[in-house]
């Protein structure tokens, strides 16, 4: 990824500014945390950022805890969004196991 991210940077205007830094496509939470701050300062290395860029990320619910959401945080993340099919499942399993108690 570091390689790709390189390549890109040394065919795009160094005039412009990035405003918006959006982690999709899958599961990127499924990196370590110290992996996204090393690739977040690549961009900022790199990249020449506009005052208050739009930095998000798609997070899977498993993969997150206090220590990553903190980690996230220290990278001035300005959104964060899940699969809700994922969450909306696991809380109409528990919803019905309150209504239909097993026994």
């Amino acid at each position: 990824m570091k390689k790709e991210i390189r390549k890109v940077a040394a065919i795009i205007d160094d005039s412009r500014f990035v405003t918006q830094v959006h982690w999709g496509g899958g599961t990127p939470n499924y990196l370590e945390i110290g992996q996204v701050k090393e690739i977040m300062q690549l961009f900022y290395d790199l990249f020449r950022f506009s005052g208050k860029p739009e930095i998000a990320m798609e997070c899977h619910p498993a993969y997150l805890d206090k220590t990553y959401i903190d980690g996230l945080l220290e990278l001035a993340l300005t959104g964060l969004a899940w699969e809700y099919r994922i969450l909306m499942k696991k809380f109409c399993q528990r919803f019905i196991a309150i209504l239909l108690p097993a026994g």
